[in-house]
């Protein structure tokens, strides 16, 4: 049987309008006419299994790209809101495709925007393509005055970069954050030949990019903030340091177009991690919850000589696990150089 999710992926179709050099979804990736949208049916069931936790959190809408589901997706916040008028409900979009009609469903169900943005103009064209229409789509939320943040993929193509994207972020007053997602070589990764960054491309990287955060951030009324470093400083003022994720605690679910269930989205449609259906045709599963590796394990003790150990959010389970097992976690430079850690040099792997 399937646990009930505190966190509720919801995958409303595998169809996208670009292909980025790393997507996770890989061949599972679907063409803008040939793919599946999730019917109004399978979001009853999934909106019904979140309802079953007493401790129901949030629910993300994902794709593919989201807004070409758009019938799909107004259904889905519609359910959402009849159950609950307070849970976060937040949709993850590449912004290629906000109208204005998007503008009002957004405000009508608040819903919190998430946009998928590696980089400036240049950046994001070369990794994911149509940069023009996603920063045509940023401009339409920052006219409606909707608040939104942004995800950004760190790979080798951009670690070195990353100030680029805080100045290009630095004009639109609606953007309140960043986040980083570091490369999970898994997908279309495998094709195109993207890979991670190196530990000294991505130190170098934070580091250009905090002087840009301090330098965008004086002339701002609200300052853009940086999600991993907002986890450490919580934790630094005696918040414990939770799992780095939902999955990794066994609280989040993913459901794919056709019902079927993962963990998370980096895992989706990875036969290894299939945890059953919504779909009365299909086998069950086990429902079981993957063992995941931890940040320590994977560390090979460098973590207990690390000042940051109390208060490390962890790295993401399915990197490590997509990962190469000998490696260092880049989570771990990704930290300490945000945290301006110098107390522990050899925990930095050396470049080759």
């Amino acid at each position: 049987m399937i646990p009930a999710p505190a966190y509720l992926i919801l995958m409303l179709t595998d169809r996208c309008n670009l292909a980025c050099r790393y997507c996770y979804l890989g061949q599972n990736k679907r063409s803008v006419k040939d793919g599946k949208d999730m019917p109004f049916d399978l979001i009853d069931r999934a909106v019904s299994l979140w309802m079953g936790n007493p401790k129901k959190w949030r629910i993300q809408i994902t794709g593919g790209e989201p807004f070409l589901a758009r019938n799909a997706l107004g259904y889905a916040a519609k359910k959402i809101r009849e159950i609950s008028t307070t849970a976060p409900v937040s949709v993850q979009t590449n912004a290629t495709l906000l109208e204005d009609r998007d503008m009002d469903l957004i405000k009508t169900f608040n819903l919190e925007v998430g946009v998928s943005l590696d980089g400036d103009p240049g950046i994001q064209d070369g990794i994911r393509g149509k940069a023009a229409e996603t920063f045509r789509g940023i401009k339409r939320l920052e006219k409606a005055g909707i608040p939104f943040n942004v995800t950004c993929v760190v790979s080798s193509a951009n670690a070195d970069r990353l100030h680029r994207l805080v100045l290009a972020l630095g004009g639109f007053s609606m953007a309140g954050g960043i986040g980083f997602d570091l490369l999970v070589h898994k997908g279309r990764a495998k094709e195109t030949g993207i890979v991670q960054a190196s530990p000294g491309q991505l130190a170098l990287g934070i580091q250009k990019l905090k002087s840009a955060l301090k330098l965008v951030n004086a002339g701002r009324k609200t300052s853009l903030v940086l999600r991993e470093m907002e986890k450490i400083k919580q934790a630094r003022h005696g918040r414990t340091p939770s799992a780095f994720c939902h999955a990794a605690s066994g609280k989040s679910l993913l459901v794919t177009p056709e019902g079927d269930l993962y963990p998370c989205s980096q895992t989706a449609f990875d036969p290894a991690f299939y945890l059953g259906s919504l779909t009365e045709d299909k086998k069950t599963g086990t429902g079981k919850r993957p063992a995941w590796p931890s940040l320590k394990e994977r560390a090979q003790g460098l973590c207990p000589s690390c000042s940051l150990e109390a208060c490390c959010p962890g790295e993401c389970p399915s990197r490590l696990h997509y990962g190469n097992a000998g490696d260092t976690p880049l989570a771990c430079t990704l930290y300490q150089t945000l945290a301006d850690n110098q107390t522990n040099r050899s925990a930095h792997p050396k470049e080759a």
